[in-house]
């Protein structure tokens, strides 16, 4: 971490799987800020997942509706809070990215100082077409997790401290600025 940036705020990357997520992460990974453990945060958030009876790619619709009044297991926010307290300990940025903080986020909130929100989009099709290439996911299926992770993450979060990244435009410019 010694060559982190010392900015102090924490920056969640998110969006729906195939979004672009892992490619702003190492963006700014490579912009010298310091990358959480992508493994952990997974792990974290599919115990939330699971508490409500869930996985990323299979949903308990009505029980994601309440997730702004969801708490998560007492277990999962210990270990949610011991993260982010030794992450802040170096006082410096850091990335958590993982697509399920579109879910789980509100889970997250109460352990992260002022936090900025990068969220990835991309064409709901183009992620569908994607999830079914990559997964064998329906056209259907795809399009319905799409808008199941955006309706989730836009109720969570303040759109003040939001950037938005979308896929056909990082596509597009990354022959110019490189890999």
């Amino acid at each position: 971490m010694s060559g982190a940036m010392k900015v102090g705020r924490p920056i969640i990357v998110t969006g729906m799987y195939e979004s672009g997520v892992s490619d702003v992460s190492k963006y700014l990974k490579d912009l010298g800020i310091y990358k959480t453990d992508n493994s952990v945060i997974n792990d974290l958030n599919l115990e939330i997942l699971d508490s409500l009876n869930s996985y990323w790619d299979q949903l308990d619709i009505p029980k994601i509706a309440q997730l702004n009044e969801y708490q998560a297991p007492g277990e999962t926010l210990f270990q949610i809070s011991r993260l982010i307290e030794k992450i802040e300990e170096d006082n410096i940025s850091f990335i958590l990215s993982d697509p399920i903080f579109c879910l789980t986020v509100h889970s997250w909130l109460s352990f992260l100082k002022n936090p900025i929100f990068i969220t990835c989009i991309r064409n709901p099709l183009d992620t569908a077409k994607a999830l079914k290439a990559r997964y064998g996911f329906s056209i259907y299926k795809g399009l319905s997790l799409w808008e199941s992770y955006y309706w989730a993450l836009n109720r969570s979060i303040c759109r003040d401290d939001s950037i938005i990244v979308f896929y056909e435009n990082g596509a597009s410019e990354q022959e110019e600025y490189g890999e």
